[in-house]
């Protein structure tokens, strides 16, 4: 698995080099291999998450900025904003009360940033041991793939997900993702209480 990510990352860090992007976060899914994001996440997690380092997501100031016309660039959650990586997962309305419940949760003061980079260099100089680290890695990454999917949800699907559901959700994923491929095991109920 490793050796095919590897070729992968070089074979996506040539082709933006011809196309001149920037590779300060190319190598993000090395970045992700290092905190053991390849064992944990499937791959559609890991360039979801990937994409939104480099701002690639297709939100609707990314779709306009590519000539799609698609009228309103409004947050289509909160109608409030310009709906960019920023707004959706750390400004909008929603996305502030799910980080607050989740620091709330964590015991953590993760609800204070204003953008994924930020919270990026936070995480590298954050001082925990690796086992805690990991657990906040997983819950953050589930934390921005469950309000992606709620607002993706919010378009397109005649049901969408209920707001009360997504800090259930988050807990779920980032609970699944950590202990399903691990020989360390939390209990549901701890998990549920301190998961850090």
């Amino acid at each position: 698995m490793t050796n095919i990510i590897g070729q992968y990352v070089r074979m996506v860090t040539f082709l933006f080099q011809r196309q001149g992007i920037q590779l300060t976060t190319l190598f993000y899914l090395r970045y992700i291999q290092v905190q053991g994001g390849i064992k944990l996440f499937q791959r559609k997690l890991i360039i979801f998450l990937w994409r939104l380092a480099i701002d690639r997501l297709p939100t609707r100031l990314n779709l306009v900025s590519r000539g799609v016309d698609i009228g309103n660039i409004g947050c289509s959650i909160c109608n409030h904003g310009v709906e960019d990586n920023h707004h959706i997962f750390f400004s909008c309305l929603l996305a502030k009360e799910i980080w607050r419940k989740v620091s709330l949760w964590t015991s953590v003061d993760i609800n204070r940033f204003a953008s994924w980079s930020e919270w990026l260099s936070w995480y590298d100089q954050w001082e925990e041991n690796i086992s805690n680290k990991n657990r906040m890695y997983t819950i953050v990454a589930a934390t921005v793939w469950v309000i992606w999917r709620f607002q993706n949800g919010v378009i397109f699907s005649e049901n969408p997900m209920r707001k009360d559901e997504i800090f259930d959700s988050i807990r779920n994923y980032s609970y699944t993702w950590l202990f399903s491929r691990s020989k360390k095991q939390m209990s549901w109920n701890s998990w549920l209480v301190k998961p850090l």
